[in-house]
């Protein structure tokens, strides 16, 4: 077994341990320090293990937390906001009007201007609205 693997499963077992007690027992054990950080780039990339250093330079191990979502949970919002897909509707929940799309261009004008609350005044001073 290669000391990143021993590493990773004494970080494992102990739950969490910091780098001050990983060179003590790394060196008990007959291995250098600079295998120990050789071996620590390896340690660092496994997505089982997480480290973190406190404001006084201690590296702390520990194991990382799990983020395991439950299938179909990103559709909780879905199922809250919109109503369920039956033969009155489409289940989007969305009441849409696209008539605008076929009007002329002067049907148009009369269109926004109702939208914007105003009147639609073909003419101004006598000149055709551009």
């Amino acid at each position: 077994m290669t000391l990143p693997e021993r590493i990773i499963r004494y970080i494992l077992k102990k739950q969490t341990t910091t780098l001050i007690e990983l060179e003590g027992v790394v060196v008990s054990k007959g291995y250098t320090l600079d295998e120990l950080f050789t071996a620590l780039e390896t340690v660092h990339r496994d997505k089982r293990i997480k480290h973190v250093a406190n404001a006084s330079g201690e590296i702390t191990y520990s194991i990382a937390a799990n983020k395991t979502k439950e299938p179909g949970s990103h559709l909780a919002w879905l199922r809250e906001h919109y109503p369920q897909m039956d033969s009155t509707n489409d289940g989007s929940g969305i009441e849409a009007d696209y008539s605008y799309l076929f009007l002329s261009p002067d049907e148009m004008k009369k269109y926004k201007a109702e939208l914007r609350g105003g009147m639609y005044n073909r003419k101004r001073n006598g000149y055709p609205r551009r």
